[in-house]
């Protein structure tokens, strides 16, 4: 799997998209391979998206910021830690906006540079965060990196 070249070189990448039976998952492609992202558990007992205000949807924020800002999921705790004073922000501009069926992508350097915008422009915390999407999951695979994505995974129906 080459990640070397083209417009998603180096960049680490995070994909998710619904089980048959409806279980969210979440992987994280960058240089290193496939591995599930690692949720932090604030309030729920599984990541969700798709919707507005929830504690699924906030989890998944925070485990994505804390993931992409490099900070240990372990140490991540109410009283610091920038992924968590901007868990809120995020699953608004990111979390709640995710297709609930189908499968998407959000790329690690978006994530970045809407915190850096946000972090010296408080007012564009409503910058919605870009993803990509599809509506039904084609032949229950995302695009390989023929198809210019950035990762090869085939995802299993069990």
């Amino acid at each position: 799997m080459n990640t070397t070249s083209g417009p998603w070189a180096g960049d680490r990448v995070y994909l998710g998209w619904r089980s048959p039976q409806g279980k969210c998952q979440v992987l994280v492609r960058d240089q290193a391979g496939l591995r599930p992202l690692d949720h932090i558990k604030l309030h729920s007992i599984g990541f969700e998206w798709g919707y507005a205000g929830g504690q699924g949807p906030t989890d998944l924020a925070l485990s994505l910021l804390a993931d992409a800002l490099g900070e240990d999921a372990g140490a991540v705790r109410p009283d610091h830690g920038r992924a968590y004073d901007l868990r809120h922000a995020a699953a608004t501009a990111l979390t709640s906006r995710l297709p609930r069926s189908g499968w998407w992508v959000v790329q690690r350097h978006d994530l970045i540079s809407w915190v850096r915008e946000i972090e010296n422009e408080p007012a564009a915390s409503c910058r919605p965060i870009p993803f990509r999407s599809s509506r039904a999951l084609p032949s229950a695979r995302p695009p390989s990196i023929a198809d210019g994505g950035p990762y090869v995974l085939s995802v299993s129906s069990s």
